[in-house]
């Protein structure tokens, strides 16, 4: 009786086991084609996460195929008829674009990016443009000054924060398309 028992609870376990087994097995196909899904195409990224009035100039993401794999930023835009966009954008080169799946774009014009009044701007502005809270603070305190014009606030910035190099990249070049 008692190995009756046993045998009962062994082909129990051996078959939740196996379900189990089998379970795990779907769900890490389903994580693989979603994550296979996201590497099949090609996005387009705004330096510095700068928002665009019309979201409408660029395509959501292009379709990676055998055809268009080419190293140069700008012969793949010529391949898929979207030379428009270095009409409106400086387009980045980088050779690794591809298995990256990303394309790094920023805009020639300020009229194409939403502006901000900066004596209205909050003290967490900034984090959406990947600064941290204590610096994002730091520039509203400067920005929000009455008595002093956008560029005499970037060169207070410049000289308070010189040894950021990736700061001070952003606010010589972002600072006009995001802030009037």
């Amino acid at each position: 009786m008692n190995y009756k028992k046993f045998f009962i609870i062994f082909i129990l376990t051996f078959f939740l086991g196996f379900g189990f087994i089998i379970l795990n097995k779907e769900i890490n196909i389903n994580k693989n084609i979603e994550k296979n899904k996201k590497e099949e195409y090609i996005n387009f990224k705004i330096k510095f996460n700068v928002e665009l009035l019309n979201n409408n100039l660029l395509p959501n993401k292009i379709l990676k195929t055998s055809n268009n794999k080419i190293n140069s930023v700008n012969d793949f835009l010529s391949f898929n008829n979207l030379e428009k966009i270095n009409f409106y954008f400086d387009v980045y080169e980088n050779k690794k674009f591809y298995d990256i799946g990303e394309i790094v774009i920023f805009p020639k014009n300020d009229s194409l990016t939403k502006k901000y009044n900066r004596y209205n701007i909050d003290n967490d502005f900034f984090i959406k443009y990947g600064l941290d809270r204590k610096l994002s603070k730091s520039l509203k305190e400067i920005f929000i000054r009455e008595d002093s014009t956008i560029e005499e606030c970037i060169k207070i910035i410049n000289e308070k924060y010189k040894s950021v190099k990736e700061l001070l990249e952003f606010i010589n070049v972002a600072t006009y398309f995001i802030l009037f």
